[in-house]
């Protein structure tokens, strides 16, 4: 779609992009949304900060299943898998992201459960069931969520029980894919002063990709991905009295599917066909067909201490999560109140499978991550009557990480030295692991000279450690096992870092209707270790990365409160931004010199003069580009005439100027909701939405490429019954132009060559694709006395 027409459309229509922070009613004050992106509880209208949030409500209605889901409705959000990425893939806000290649470090966008913070990107599988909100913070976040977050902060809050019994739940069949998911919950009064609720989750699927490898390549599967999961979630509420409560969430969850690149697909053939592996192939770029061969039986009988090789050949993943929290209230006086939140993560992820997908050369891995943090935060805040008030606290956090890689080759035609079909050679054997431990404090001062003005100023001191206490590396069949014997000596096995992160903001409210506000802000994102790769260099260590500049907006409630509109802008400059990625099968991890995102955001919300109809709306404009990245490693094929130089036995590129990668300079989303009484106490609701994105990089070499390119996401759902909510009937559609996108793409080994010289010639693409056409059925109900 071209994109002025699309503009134009979007405009005319009254509806820009994901509204979703507006996305209910404001007719009425007692339907308003609340946020807490200053950790207290304001007003979306009144909270001087940059924020799109959604109700549980909402994200029923329209289908939203989880945080992937909630990218479509936001813009300058991107959420994918990555291709080979233990982490679980990247979250992106306006082009500012975190390595998540780098299996130990941490993202520059964190999620928030329940106020504990984990900077790890599979944590939001931990988010799919019985959600009250999601509020997505854009920009730095230095003060309110424990460690500092300088991309911004997705912030999800689950449902508390209730005062009264409650049961519900739904079950979906979704046809492409041939999914079934059930969820549900229970909540109930223990006592008066004690609660309880009970919510889970279960889905499987076939898989929505048909695997078309050839007969006699290890072909294991006819569908993938194949993906079971299942998520517990048990809650306790205590409040024996009107100063204090303590709030007891412990989650558990567990996926498992055909190995963690079973939606890996090539992206780009710039020959038409594959260069290698299986010459003549197809692609199968854009299509509903894969490649998702197996890796044979041999691999399971050569031993080793990080084998998790299976017999039968056939590749998998798992992953086991818990994510407790512990919040304790108290209010000192009616003027100061105190917090405590003690939070406790673990994740535990393996996996075995081929890397890329060609079924005639074997890139086997046995993978694994595992991560442990505890976490302590303290807060004060007082709610004094005078023009002066004080927030303010302390946080802890103390982490345990382990990763480790297990790579073999062999294949048909693979070049030497490379392993044969019959002989397959040890590429990698590596274990890492880390330790790390983090604390801060933070103070904000609060001054009303009058009650339509309020100027705060504050900032968090941090400080950062780092070490790593196990480097070991095996080579060759006669070193299979990881014991100490194998320790490698490298030097740098610690670091740390120190960092004040300072904020200003001045709000102007001269009505409830009305906030106009502007900020200067700063983000610390800490260094760390690259240990993706064996340590064949003597320093792994990487330099933090920092972030500071303006934002401000106009938020206001128009037409008597039926229009609410939220217009802002935004002006950062980044300093060291860690940039990871795959050059070929090695993992890169650089510090780009300079960076810089600037752009413009309005999000409306329209309750029309008709009964039951809504429009929303959210376009964005964002210039995320490097300012200065010299001594960039350039992408396979890469000749001088395209910017690409040898010097010192290294093929280098200067990438100032260019657009960060997952940086879109344009996205949109536009979407109405319809229901109106039908019959005898039953409604009929119509909902259609439309997202837009413009083309963006997609990896960290700008490969031309790997663009992804510009595309618009529809979708829409028919729902039919009771008026109380009860129960409800609906026929759920998404990307129902059947869009394969991709957020992540890296280069297929041994393809392309004559990097930084004339004769250079382009290698093959691939990386995880998104899923297409869902069209889902759902059932629903609730019961309560």
């Amino acid at each position: 779609m071209n994109r002025s027409v699309f503009i134009g459309v979007l405009l005319a229509g009254a509806a820009s992009a994901p509204s979703i922070a507006l996305a209910q009613s404001a007719t009425a004050t007692s339907d308003e949304i609340v946020v807490s992106a200053r950790k207290r509880d304001e007003t979306l209208i009144a909270v001087p900060v940059i924020v799109s949030a959604v109700r549980g409500e909402e994200l029923e209605r329209r289908g939203i299943t989880n945080l992937d889901g909630i990218a479509r409705i936001v813009p300058q959000l991107v959420i994918g898998e990555g291709a080979g990425s233990r982490q679980g893939g990247g979250i992106v806000i306006r082009g500012v992201s975190g390595p998540d290649a780098n299996n130990l470090s941490d993202q520059a966008v964190s999620v928030n459960i329940d106020g504990v913070q984990v900077a790890k990107g599979n944590v939001r599988r931990m988010s799919e069931v019985d959600l009250a909100q999601v509020e997505v913070l854009k920009g730095p976040q230095a003060l309110f969520f424990g460690k500092n977050s300088p991309g911004g902060i997705i912030s999800i809050r689950t449902n508390d029980p209730g005062t009264r019994l409650e049961v519900g739940g739904t079950l979906g069949f979704e046809t492409e894919a041939d999914e079934m998911r059930a969820t549900g919950y229970v909540s109930t009064p223990l006592s008066e002063t004690l609660g309880f609720r009970l919510a889970g989750i279960y889905s499987t699927m076939d898989g929505f990709f048909k695997d078309v490898s050839p007969a006699g390549m290890f072909k294991v599967a006819d569908r993938s991905p194949d993906a079971r999961s299942y998520a517990l979630r048990g809650t306790m509420l205590w409040s024996p009295g009107d100063r204090f409560n303590a709030r007891l969430k412990v989650n558990y969850g567990h996926m498992k599917q055909n190995g963690m690149t079973a939606a890996t697909q090539y992206t780009d053939c710039p020959t038409g066909q594959r260069q290698s592996g299986t010459p003549g192939l197809s692609c199968n770029i854009g299509t509903d067909l894969i490649t998702v061969a197996g890796y044979g039986p041999y691999l399971s009988t050569v031993g080793g201490t990080l084998n998790d090789f299976r017999a039968d050949g056939r590749p998998h993943s798992s992953q086991s999560q818990i994510l407790a929290s512990l919040e304790l209230s108290y209010d000192l006086s009616d003027q100061i109140s105190l917090q405590s939140i003690t939070g406790y993560y673990k994740t535990r992820f393996n996996s075995a499978q081929v890397i890329w997908p060609d079924p005639a050369i074997i890139p086997a891995a046995s993978l694994a991550l595992a991560s442990e943090q505890i976490s302590q935060e303290l807060r004060l805040a007082t709610d004094f009557q005078g023009a002066v008030n004080f927030y303010g606290g302390a946080f802890y956090v103390r982490s345990r990480d382990e990763t480790s890689s297990y790579v073999w080759l062999f294949g048909g035609n693979l070049p030497s030295p490379f392993g044969t079909l019959t002989s397959p050679r040890q590429f990698l054997n590596i274990l890492y692991g880390q330790r790390g431990t983090a604390w801060s404090g933070y103070g904000q001062i609060s001054i009303k000279p009058t009650a339509a003005f309020e100027l705060t100023a504050g900032g968090r001191y941090s400080y950062e450690r780092k070490r790593l206490p196990v480097v070991r590396q095996g080579a060759g069949l006669g070193q299979l096992v990881l014991d100490s014997s194998r320790e490698v000596a490298t030097p740098f096995r610690s670091d740390s870092w120190k960092d004040f992160s300072a904020e200003v903001t001045a709000a102007y409210r001269p009505s409830s209707d009305l906030t106009i506000f502007a900020s200067y802000k700063e983000g610390f994102l800490s260094g760390g270790f690259n240990t993706s790769n064996a340590p064949a260099v003597t320093d792994l260590r990487y330099r933090p990365q920092t972030i500071r500049g303006f934002e401000g907006g106009v938020k206001a409630a128009l037409l008597d409160r039926t229009l609410l509109v939220n217009i802002s802008a935004y002006d950062y400059r980044l300093t060291d931004l860690q940039v990871a990625g795959y050059i070929g099968i090695i993992a890169t991890l650089n510090n780009a010199g300079r960076a810089r995102t600037t752009g413009i955001e309005g999000e409306i919300n329209y309750t029309t003069p008709l009964p039951g109809l809504r429009l929303n709306g959210a376009l964005s404009y964002n210039n995320g580009r490097y300012t200065s990245f010299p001594g960039a490693a350039c992408y396979a094929g890469q000749t001088p005439a395209l910017g690409c130089t040898i010097s010192g036995g290294a093929a280098t590129q200067d990438l100032s100027g260019t657009q960060l990668p997952r940086a879109p300079k344009w996205a949109a989303a536009t979407g109405f909701a319809y229901e109106t009484p039908v019959g005898r106490d039953l409604a009929l609701g119509f909902d259609g939405d439309l997202s837009y994105s413009s083309s963006y990089l997609s990896d960290p070499t700008s490969a031309p490429r790997g663009r992804q390119a510009a595309y618009t996401l529809l979708g829409g759902s028919v729902r039919l019954g009771a008026e109380d909510k009860r129960w409800q009937v609906a026929l759920i559609g998404r990307n129902l132009t059947n869009r394969h996108v991709f957020q992540f793409t890296n280069e297929v080994p041994f393809t392309g060559g004559g990097t930084g010289t004339p004769a250079g010639t382009l290698s093959d693409r691939y990386g995880a694709v998104g899923r297409g056409r869902q069209l889902m059925l759902q059932f629903s109900a609730k019961f309560g006395n």
